[in-house]
This record gives C-alpha cells, structure tokens and sequence, in this order.
C-alpha cells in the first residue's frame, strides 16, 4: 500500500514539473493575453516604443505596433514579438548575439526588415515572409540563402559580411533594385544576368575572376567590385550609364573598355598593374579619380578632367605633374611616392585643401604659399631645405615634413619657422631629418668639381695642343732653314781636266763654308 502511495506522489510530481514546463499564457484583468519576454533590453525598448513604463504590455498592445527601430546593444532573444503581428517595419541594428529568429516567422505583414550586426545562421523563418520590400542580414554568420528565394518582392537586400558561397536562389528576385554581396566568398555570379533593375550592386571583396554576366545589367549606376581576382573588364563597357565604379585591388592592366562610360563621377582603380590611362581622357563628368598603387608614367590624358575634386596618383612613376596645372577644383591631391622634383605646375590649384608628396624629389616648396586653402600637406622623405613658405598657409592645421634637410639646431631659421607653426596650432611632425648634404646641393657641389675637372682638362689638352703646335712651328723654321740654306748651296763646276788640278778650289770652296754639289757641267 505504502508503495502505491509512493507511486502516486511520483506521478503527481511528474505531471507538475512538465505543467511547469509548458509555457502558460497569463491574462490581464481584461482577459487580454499578457506578452511575456525573456530579454530585458528588447523589454525596455518596447515599452519605450508603447510609452508604457510600467504595467502589464499585453497583446493589444503590441498590435498597435506598426514600426519599432531598437538601437540597443545586447539583445539576444526575441520572443515576446511574435505578438507584433501588425509589424510593417522592424529593425534591430546593433544586437550583436541574435541567433533564433523564429519568433518573427509569422510577422507576415513586414515590408522592411532589419537584422543585422549579429550570430544569425538559419535564415528559414524568413521563408514565408513574401511582403518583404527590404531586407537587412548583413554582418551575421550566413551561409544558405535559399530561404528567400521566394522573397520577389525585395527591392533592396543586404547580405555583406556573412558567409555566403552559393547566390543561385537569388535568380527569381527580379525586382531588386539594391543588392550588396559583399565581405563573402562568391566566385560565381552568373545568375546575376537576370537582375535587370539593379541599380546599386555591391561584391566587394569576394572571389570572383569573371564579370562577363553583367554586361546585361544596364540600369547600373553603381558597381562595387573592389578586391577580387579580375582581370578582364571588357563586359564592363555597356554599361553606360554608370556613375560609381569601384574597382581596385584587382588584376587589371587593360582600362580601354572604359571610355565608353561618360556619366562616371567616382572611379577606383587602386592597386592594380595599369600603365596606360589614355582611355580616361573623355571622362569629363568625373570628379573623384583613384589611380594610386599602379605603373603610370604619363598622365597627359587627365588634362581635361576639370571637375576633378579629388585625385589620387600616389605610388606611380610619375615625373611630370605640368597636365594638373588646369584642375583649378581639385580639393585633395595625391602623389606621393613618385619622381617628382617640380611642383611648379600646382601653383593654381588654390582650392586644395589636401596635398600629399611624400617620398619624392622635392627641393623647392616655394609655390605652396599661394595654396593658403591647405589643410593638411604632406612633405615628408624629400630635399626641401627652406619651408619660408609655409608660414602663409593660415588654414593649415597638420603638416608632415621629417625626412628632409631642415636645420632643426636652436635659433635657426627652419626652427623659427616649425615654432610659429605649432604656436597658432598647427600639429607639426619634424624631428626626424636628413644629414649630410642634400641632393640638389651636392649635385650643385658635383658639377662645379666636375666643371673645374674639365677646364683643368680642357687648359692641360689645350697646353698640350700648343706644345704640338709649338713643336710644328719650330719643324717648320727648321725645314724653311733648310731650305733657305739649300737655295744658298754654290754649285762648283768640276774642271774638265778634273784630276789633282781641281782639289784646290773644291778646298777653298769648304774653306768659305759652302756646301758642295758635285756635278759636271756640259761643256
């Protein structure tokens, strides 16, 4: 009997436990369900969004909600908003450990939906979710889309950041307008081609080697395809009606392709292995131009682009900046790390307000005092010797000039100069100098050593020239001394009897001190 009793009590307890298990819904005084939640910061920012500090949030409540926007950090469960079934706009931006996102799988009524910035893996809920028009996954751990392949309302879509591989279930989304893939580990973009409304396309740093399927996408007017493996652009040229390219980190050496495309306002080609940029000369709409880190030499062709405001050029082979002297609107100008010695031709550019030309050639800064708009300059790891200049660049606010030949010793001129610089509040790097001669000083100091080698050289040549001329000279009196003594010579006719009765004349003939010329006369 003892036992039965025991066994009662077990399965009472039992029974119990799993009531207790089982979530119950609780009521309010009105009969209404009272919504329960699990996260007190998703708690705080509904009641701020109901204006209700305190007391019971019940499920009317949370009907009335047609849009909640949750900045708050931390929030890591949402369960309590599958009562939100009015939602047309939810967005939590910065919840940072989101990973179960069932509770929003009925939330039917959304159009815009923003999750991003958090430790999402299953995007499944999502499936059935067909009035979406924007969708924000970005900055999360996904790597199967295939959930919303049935989305084909999305007009905008932001996966970046995440780990996709496969985008195939995103060909039937043809009313996307906005997409950005980018920070994935997409090589294959072919199903892209179907895509005809996107506008805005991002693949920034992915895999990808061949663009050729969106050639078709000519309603592009921005395309981000920075940090892949792409060599051939040539798909590229029809889409004219792009504004913003990005194409930089890639493996591009040809850019002729892009002469076509005349609407373009921002174009980055950094970082790649182009030389020849003739084709950018009829991009006259551009106004912000990245052709740092490449092999260009000669950059004639940017002559005409006069709505260029800014314009990079750092790390080339560039020696001859005269073709910018036109770009009167240029604001910020890069050409550091390249062969230049004369900066002459910026003289006019009087609206920069950025100026880089570290590690290059620099002796004379002088033409800089006319660029009074100058912010920032940057003129470290050059020859510069005297920075008189700088002193009326009243807006400047940092200037970089280590590496250069300043004297930096008490008192000196250069130190004058640094000192009413720092004291009106410009924040001056310079401790670090050059010693030794600089080079234009010592190429100077070269070229009169070598000029005196050759006037010592040219006087020794010219001395041994006269010596030559000299010992001619003297040849010459010698052989007209000669010869003035042989027009002198007598000629002593020998007697016909000839014999002993000839000797003394012939005698008295040396004795007068003629020479003899021995001949017979004819008789």
């Amino acid at each position: 009997m003892t036992q039965k009793i025991s066994l009662k009590k077990l399965l009472l307890l039992l029974v119990i436990i799993s009531v207790l298990m089982v979530p119950m819904s609780v009521f309010a005084d009105d009969g209404d369900t009272v919504v329960q939640f699990k996260d007190p910061i998703l708690e705080k920012a509904i009641r701020k969004a109901l204006n209700k500090s305190s007391g019971d949030i019940t499920a009317d409540d949370m009907k009335s909600l047609d849009e909640l926007g949750i900045e708050e950090k931390g929030i890591s469960d949402l369960t309590g908003l599958e009562y939100a079934v009015n939602l047309k706009s939810l967005y939590i931006w910065k919840n940072n450990s989101i990973s179960d996102i069932s509770p929003i799988a009925s939330l039917t009524n959304l159009e815009n939906l923003a999750l991003s910035n958090g430790n999402i893996i299953d995007i499944s809920p999502l499936a059935a979710l067909t009035n979406l028009e924007y969708l924000d996954l970005s900055y999360n751990r996904i790597n199967d889309i295939s959930s919303l392949s049935g989305l084909t309302n999305l007009d905008t879509l932001y996966l970046e950041e995440n780990e996709i591989t496969k985008i195939s279930s995103l060909a039937g989304l043809i009313n996307l307008r906005w997409l950005d893939l980018s920070y994935n580990k997409i090589s294959d973009i072919s199903v892209l081609s179907s895509l005809t409304k996107l506008g805005w396309l991002g693949l920034y740093d992915n895999k990808i080697s061949d663009i050729s399927s969106l050639g078709s996408l000519t309603n592009l007017t921005d395309l981000y395809l920075d940090k892949n493996e792409i060599s051939n652009i040539s798909s590229l040229g029809s889409l004219t009606n792009l504004e913003c390219l990005g194409l930089s980190s890639n493996k591009i050496n040809d850019i002729s392709s892009l002469s076509s495309l005349t609407k373009l306002e921002d174009l980055n080609l950094y970082d790649n292995a182009i030389s020849d940029i003739s084709s950018l000369k009829g991009l006259t709409d551009l106004e912000r131009l990245y052709l740092d880190y490449n092999k260009i030499t000669d950059i004639s062709s940017l002559g005409k682009l006069t709505n260029l405001e800014d314009l990079h050029l750092e790390e080339n082979e560039i020696t001859d900046i005269s073709p910018l002297a036109g770009l009167t609107n240029l604001e910020c100008l890069g050409l550091s790390y390249n062969k230049i010695s004369d900066i002459s031709p910026l003289a006019g550019l009087t609206k920069l307000e950025y100026l880089y030309l570290e590690k290059n050639k620099i002796s004379d800064i002088s033409i800089l005092s006319s660029l009074t708009n100058l912010e920032e300059l940057v003129l470290d790891n050059n020859n510069i010797t005297n920075i008189s200049s700088l002193k009326k660049l009243i807006g400047l606010e940092y200037l970089w000039i280590d590496g250069n030949y300043l004297d930096l010793s008490e008192g000196s001129e250069d130190m004058n100069i640094i000192q009413e610089l720092i004291n009106r509040g410009v924040k001056v790097y310079y401790e670090s100098q050059k010693t030794g001669t600089p080079p234009e000083e010592k190429r100077e100091e070269d070229k009169i050593d070598e000029d005196e080698k050759e006037k010592d050289d040219a006087e020794k040549e010219t001395s041994k020239q006269q010596d030559v001329k000299d010992k001619d000279i003297k040849d010459k009196d010698a052989e007209k001394d000669n010869a003035e003594k042989d027009d002198k010579k007598e000629k002593v006719p020998i007697p016909k009897t000839g014999g002993a009765s000839a000797l003394p004349y012939i005698y008295a003939v040396i004795a007068a001190g003629a020479s003899i010329v021995l001949y017979r006369k004819k008789s």
